[in-house]
C-alpha cells in the first residue's frame, strides 16, 4: 500500500485518521429551529382586547368632538349668543357666559349680502362667512344685536 503525498499546508485530509490518535471531525452545525407560524402566537386576553377597543373608541370620540365643536359660528341659530374675537370673527358661546357680546337676531343662508340685516330691527353688527370646500361651500350672514339691550362693540 502506498501512502498519499503529504498535504502542502501541513494538515491531514478530513477523512484520514490523525497521526496523534485524536479523531478528526468537523463540528456539526446546530439544528435549525422550526418556523413560527401565525397560529403559534399567544392569543390576546379579553382584557387586552377590551383595552384596544376602548382606545379605538376613544380616538373616534375625540375626532368627532373636534369636528362637531359648538364654537363654530356657522352652527349659530337665532337666539344663540356669540363672542366677538378681533374685528372679523365670532365664536358661538353660551348666553350666560360673561364673554358673550352679541345675540343672533337673524341668519341668512346662501348669501354674503350683509345689507339684508337692514330688514332686522335692532341689528348692531353683522358677520358673514362661508364654510366647506369649493363645491359644497355654505355662505351665511349673521345679524347681531346687543345682549340685554346694551350696545356692544367689536365685530363688524
Amino acid at each position: 500500500m502506498s501512502t498519499p503525498p503529504p498535504n502542502p499546508y501541513g494538515q491531514e485530509p478530513p477523512d484520514q485518521p490523525s497521526p496523534y490518535g485524536y479523531p478528526t471531525h468537523r463540528p456539526t452545525p446546530p439544528p435549525t429551529p422550526p418556523p413560527v407560524s401565525a397560529s403559534a402566537r399567544p392569543e390576546r386576553s379579553l382584557r387586552q382586547k377590551l383595552r384596544l377597543a376602548g382606545a379605538g373608541l376613544g380616538a373616534v370620540v375625540l375626532v368627532a368632538g373636534f369636528f362637531m365643536s359648538g364654537s363654530n359660528p356657522a352652527r349659530a341659530e337665532v337666539g344663540d349668543c356669540v363672542d366677538a374675537v378681533g374685528t372679523n370673527d365670532v365664536n358661538k358661546i353660551a348666553c350666560s357666559d360673561p364673554k358673550a357680546d352679541y345675540v343672533v337676531l337673524s341668519k341668512f343662508g346662501n348669501t354674503r349680502d350683509v345689507a339684508r340685516c337692514r330688514e332686522t330691527p335692532g341689528t348692531a353688527s353683522t358677520f358673514w362667512s362661508s364654510t366647506g370646500r369649493r363645491y359644497h361651500r355654505t355662505k351665511y350672514v349673521l345679524c347681531l344685536g346687543p345682549i340685554h339691550g346694551s350696545p356692544a362693540t367689536g365685530a363688524s
